[in-house]
């Protein structure tokens, strides 16, 4: 015997946009200046006043931020707006990373690109604070399945912050106890290095935190890891292509340290696949056509009701 039932209404938390028309709005500008800037950079002189190394360590970025950044921006933040969760936090992975690549404002020389490098510091660091106020917080744990490796992702983000802070804290202690200025101050002419301000002031901590917050079954671990499993992939695929500019320049490059730049920027990528792979990404309209709309009915025989 067959009868019509109804189905159970939708969560509306779950097909909200999760992005409104002002972060829109403020995302386009972004990816904009960032292609602008990354352009720039590559095909003109924009860092002719900087050392050999530094100008192939920022060209390295650029061609991340046209490659990868920007693509991942734009695309992360189409996603959010249709309400995945997966899009969410990939676009707030993608501002991050604006955040942290254009701290380095303080750090390079004058140049014509200055204003440019500086409004995309500012208009990222406050697109990625109201982000995160922002998220339905919530409805942040119930994104995610029972899958999800939270141990395994928490103990990938602790190996890869103790690796990093004790490698950059092993040569700033070593060129104290000599009384020498550390290689990479030497390098890039810089009176000190923003690379240890920015990684053992901000990144590593982060990545901590980030790791013991995931393992507590915190929201903000839940948004916090991916982002900083992006951070990993984005630093480590420019430092290699900053590596292949000083190749294709003949000057040299980081040699053997290569290898833990792809190990970085590799291992991040993979974690962070996995990590999404157990977020609900469907989006709005895929949503509503995977679950029937509330109230229409659909026939049920007599076993599907026992």
């Amino acid at each position: 015997m067959m009868t019509l039932t109804r189905e159970a209404p939708m969560s509306t938390a779950r097909t909200r946009p999760l992005l409104g028309r002002g972060m829109v709005v403020t995302t386009v500008v972004i990816a904009l200046l960032l292609t602008f800037a990354a352009v720039a950079g590559l095909f003109f002189d924009a860092y002719d006043q900087e050392t050999e190394f530094a100008r192939n360590a920022y060209r390295g970025a650029d061609l991340v931020s046209l490659v990868l950044a920007v693509p991942l921006l734009v695309g992360s933040c189409w996603a959010a707006t249709r309400g995945s969760m997966r899009g969410h936090l990939l676009w707030l992975g993608s501002v991050a990373y604006c955040v942290y690549q254009y701290a380095y404002v303080f750090a390079y020389r004058w140049n014509e690109l200055f204003p440019i490098h500086l409004l995309l510091f500012s208009l990222s660091s406050f697109t990625l604070v109201v982000g995160l106020v922002q998220i339905p917080w919530s409805d942040v744990a119930g994104r995610f399945d029972a899958g999800l490796p939270r141990r395994t992702t928490t103990w990938f983000l602790w190996v890869l912050a103790a690796g990093l802070g004790l490698m950059e804290t092993l040569q700033m202690s070593l060129a104290l106890i000599s009384g020498e200025t550390p290689a990479i101050i030497e390098l890039t002419a810089h009176p000190t290095s923003p690379v240890y301000i920015l990684d053992l002031g901000f990144v590593v901590p982060l990545m901590i935190v980030a790791g013991l917050w995931l393992r507590q079954g915190r929201a903000w671990g839940y948004v916090a890891a991916p982002i900083m499993l992006l951070k990993g992939v984005m630093v480590g695929l420019g430092l290699l292509a900053g590596n292949l500019f000083a190749v294709m320049n003949d000057s040299s490059g980081d040699g053997p340290l290569n290898a833990l730049w792809a190990l970085i920027g590799c291992g991040s990528a993979a974690a962070l696949i996995v990590f999404l792979r157990h977020v609900d990404a469907l989006p709005v309209n895929d949503q509503r056509r995977a679950r029937r709309p509330s109230g229409r009915p659909r026939l049920s025989t007599a076993s599907e009701r026992q």
